[in-house]
């Protein structure tokens, strides 16, 4: 209920828009503002809704532009044409820190950047083959170079704050070898050639949508190269780019991608539900009974340290059948120009009503 499944709209309200709910006019919510006006492909403007049954929004207006290209984003930014963002490309990170016009703030987040698998009908199907890119992967160069220094290399499908409700015992038992180690080429290698994969040929998904994807994806294809593999990159539009999460025409072709994903509750649970056969983002269409198994017993357990010890037993599995193979954490960003305040720096800002709490910093 905390999430967008829990939001609360008026039933007369949505019954008499009927299939224009959304399009136009009030949207029939409870929240502390109300939508004004809409231009399509441009900006959303929300107004101070005063009878809001919380706290009175703090300011009268909260206008949401529509940037897509990096660039003109961080321009808005710096100008002082846009007050604030969320979701800052990474190529902004060094401009935004030294501009004096505000303030790059860094904070808690559940996100995860990973290497999906989508084909395991050739080389990738082996194991080793996946251990073997998961070996020597750079993820200290990538974190640096690919997420500006923000972010924190690791092995693990999950972030250590969506475990923040766990007993000690149960954190380290679900992290357990899953510490990031430098490349060991010579390893990797040996992998390799054990599964007859030299030379084998693999394609990875690549767009200009943002440095961490086009960095990852070039960092995928150096550490095949350098075992052996044949990795060869396919350029995917930016706008084009999301349709490999939902359309599996859109990946045919297509070994592996780079994938930022979130958790939007702090349970494992969130991302490990992934991997259960039939998931949607499960790409690469593996099932492991065992591990379903696991699943469905953390669901239907109602306390917290209970489900959390199972769900330490299905990260484990997940993560050694590295159907994604985890890169980095990497931290919620925010900007904020000095005119104002009261955004939360944390991933909270999904699913609350953050905007009631920004208005001027003096």
């Amino acid at each position: 209920m905390a999430t967008a499944a829990g939001a609360v709209a008026s039933r007369d309200g949505v019954e008499a828009a009927g299939k224009d709910y959304g399009t136009s006019g009030g949207l029939a919510c409870t929240g502390p503002f109300e939508l004004g006006t809409w231009r399509k492909g441009q900006s959303i403007e929300l107004d101070r809704f005063d009878g809001y049954w919380g706290r009175r929004a703090r300011s009268g207006k909260a206008v949401f532009r529509f940037l897509p290209d990096a660039s003109a984003r961080t321009n808005a930014l710096l100008s002082g044409e846009a007050d604030g963002s969320y979701l800052i490309p990474t190529e902004s990170y060094t401009r935004l820190r030294g501009s004096g016009v505000g303030e790059l703030y860094f904070g808690e987040g559940l996100s995860t950047v990973n290497v999906a698998i989508t084909n395991m009908r050739g080389p990738l199907a082996d194991l080793r083959v996946r251990r073997a890119l998961s070996l020597t992967l750079d993820r200290s160069g990538f974190v640096q170079v690919g997420l500006g220094g923000a972010g924190t290399p690791t092995g693990a499908l999950t972030t250590r704050a969506a475990w923040a409700d766990a007993p000690e015992r149960t954190r380290k038992r679900a992290f357990e070898g899953m510490r990031p180690a430098a490349p060991d080429i010579a390893r990797a290698e040996a992998l390799v050639k054990e599964a007859g994969a030299t030379g084998k040929t693999l394609t990875v998904a690549t767009s200009s949508i943002g440095q961490d994807v086009s960095l990852l994806a070039t960092a995928v294809q150096a550490a095949g190269t350098r075992i052996g593999l044949d990795i060869r990159l396919k350029s995917i539009a930016p706008n084009a780019f999301t349709a490999l999460f939902t359309d599996p025409g859109a990946r045919k072709g297509i070994d592996m991608f780079p994938l930022t994903y979130y958790d939007s509750i702090t349970d494992p649970l969130d991302v490990l539900t992934n991997f259960r056969t039939g998931s949607y983002l499960n790409f690469a269409g593996h099932s492991d009974k065992t591990y379903d198994e696991l699943v469905d017993r953390a669901g239907a357990v109602d306390d917290p340290k209970r489900r959390l010890a199972i769900e330490a037993e299905a990260h484990r599995r997940a993560a050694r059948s590295l159907l994604w193979i985890p890169v980095a954490e990497w931290p919620t960003a925010l900007f904020l120009n000095k005119r104002i305040t009261g955004a939360p720096t944390t991933i909270s800002y999904m699913y609350q009503p953050w905007a009631a709490e920004v208005g001027a910093a003096e």
